[in-house]
Order: C-alpha cells, then structure tokens, then sequence
C-alpha cells in the first residue's frame, strides 16, 4: 500500500470516514471513494476537508463524541500537515474528580476509566482499606488519586472531607446500594419499616449531600459535571422486593434531572446513568442472570466506567437532565 497521504480533499463518500472503525492510506482511501483527491499540505483544500469534517461529525447519526475521535483518526493518516494535530478526545487532563463508592465494582471501575483519560480521582469508599487500595492501583497504574473515606449520608463529614480535598470538577454519586446496612430483598407487605431508611438514605440523600458539597464551586469556576449511577429499578417497576431501593433511586433521578436544570446556565451538566443488572461474584448466578438480557451478558464496571467518561468530558457538554439506560436492552425507552 502507499504511504499515507499529507493531505486529501473529501469525496461524495466522506461520511463514511464516521463510520468505519479503522484508519486507511491514501490509496485505499482513494479507491474506496472515501476521497476525491489527493492534494498537498497547506492548501485550501485541505483547510476545507478539516472544516468538512468537522461539520460531518456534527450530523453523525451517533451523536457521540466518539464517532468525532473515529473522523480524525482517519483525519490523522490521511491529512496530518506540520504543526496541526489531532485534538483530544475525553481528555479529562487538570480534572478532579470524585467518585463515590469507589472502593470495588462499578464505582472502581469508573475511579480507574476516569484516571486513566488525566483525570485525578478521589476514590471514596464507606471502607478505607477498599479506597486506599483503588487509590495505590491507579498510582501503580500512572495515574493520580488519593483516598477519601466518609459516609455520603453524613452530611457533616461530606462537607468536611470535601473542604479538606479542595474543588471537585466531576462528581460521580456512585454509592448506593443499602448504604451501610445489607439491603433486605423482600416483598413491601413484608418488610419491616426498620429497613426503608437505609436504601432511601444512600441512593436519595446520599446524592444531594455530595452536590451539596461540590455544586457552588462548579457554578463559581463555571464548568462541572455530575453523574448519578441509578438503577433500571428506579424507572421501571419491578417485582424482585427492592421497593425502598427503587424509592431512593427514582428520588435520585428526579432530583439530578431538576438540579440540571438549576445550574445548566452555570456550565454544569447533570445526568444519570441508570444500569441494569451486573455481574455478580457467583458464575452460576451470573449466567442466570445473564439469560434475561437480551444482549446475553450481565454488564461489566467497564460498561459503566466509558459512559461517564463521556459525560465528564467536554464532547458532552449539551448534555445535561438525562436519564441513560445502559442494560444490554432488558429495559427499552
């Protein structure tokens, strides 16, 4: 094949570039019709093929910043001139964020994708041993983090912890589950009222301590992103004895979308995430689990972590009091 070209001018075809997940040379690129010609860099051309791009990447059919990374990986190969680069994509770079939660799983996970696009994470975690752990991995890993252990239901030792660390720029309320105490799986009728709080306390004021904590500087330094991590249980009905869990959940999807609305004008985003059902610990219990979903698969902390990296960047920054199920298709919308 031909050494890849300095420069091209886009042919009727260009589109495809969004669409094709690997680069090409020159003379593929040529006789695929991806291109019309091959031309020298720093002509008008070439400034007109960028602007092309560019304006294509805006009518992607995806809608995500992702299908922008595809255009100029090919852009890169193919009409890289001296001096001009290919701009970064999901660069949290100068990013703090907190994730809470953070000592295992999904909340791991996202500690970790976060890290790893230059973000530095305070990893949060009910268990200080979990947090410090996560935190030393990603060190070990090249990346920057440190541990801060608080329970996101104590108001007081959220703002506290908070103030220590210094301005949060990304949010994650990823804690969740029964809080401190084991949630009790069982049908409302009977349930005893002892149980509601927990779940309630974590997943509802869990989410507004945290914002609490952070949303003043995001709206005084003009850019902050929140993701709340919610559950296909806090959308939808579902028969399996969480009520309270669904309660706490769906007061939390509530309160992100109307907070988003409060400090959109201020550069903050606020979205959640509401997952599906996750691999557990159990291989037999996964499989089972996994015969429900229609991709065949229970989801992995990875699923997770890549969507709010995407919401934490700047490729998303007109995306703000949404609700995204990422469930391998078990609940449409």
């Amino acid at each position: 094949m031909a050494e890849p070209a300095d420069a091209l001018v886009l042919g009727s075809r260009a589109f495809e570039l969004l669409l094709t997940a690997r680069t090409v040379d020159a003379e593929e690129a040529l006789r695929l019709g991806l291109v019309a010609a091959v031309t020298e860099p720093g002509t008008p051309a070439l400034d007109r093929a960028l602007e092309l791009a560019d304006t294509l990447c805006g009518y992607s059919p995806f809608g995500v910043a992702m299908t922008k990374e595809v255009m100029w990986s090919n852009l890169d190969v193919l009409a890289r001139p001296a001096g001009r680069r290919r701009p970064p994509v999901f660069d949290l770079s100068g990013k703090v964020a907190l994730v809470t939660g953070a000592g295992q799983g999904v909340g791991e996970g996202i500690a970790r994708a976060l890290a790893a696009q230059g973000a530095t994470v305070l990893v949060n975690d009910l268990n200080g041993d979990r947090a410090g752990t996560v935190a030393e991995a990603i060190v070990a890993a090249g990346g920057a983090a440190s541990p801060v252990s608080f329970d996101v239901t104590d108001l007081d030792a959220v703002l506290e912890a908070v103030g220590r660390a210094g301005p949060v720029d990304v949010l994650v309320n990823n804690a969740g589950n029964g809080g401190a105490e084991q949630r009790v799986v069982r049908p409302f009728r009977e349930l005893d009222p002892a149980a509601w709080e927990g779940p309630i306390r974590v997943n509802l004021f869990g989410v507004l301590h945290c914002c609490k904590a952070v949303v003043d500087g995001m709206c005084d330094r003009g850019w902050g992103r929140i993701i709340t991590i919610s559950s296909g249980a806090g959308t939808a009905g579902v028969a399996i004895g969480v009520s309270p869990y669904s309660a706490g959940k769906g007061g939390g999807i509530g309160f992100t979308r109307t907070l988003a609305l409060e400090v959109a004008s201020y550069g903050v985003t606020a979205n959640t995430l509401a997952i599906g059902l996750m691999g557990m610990p159990d291989p037999s219990v996964t499989t089972a689990l996994a015969r429900r979903i229609p991709v065949g698969r229970t989801g992995e902390p990875e699923d997770i972590a890549a969507a709010c990296v995407w919401l934490a960047s700047d490729e998303a920054s007109w995306v703000t009091a949404q609700t995204i199920q990422i469930n391998g298709g078990s609940i449409t919308t």
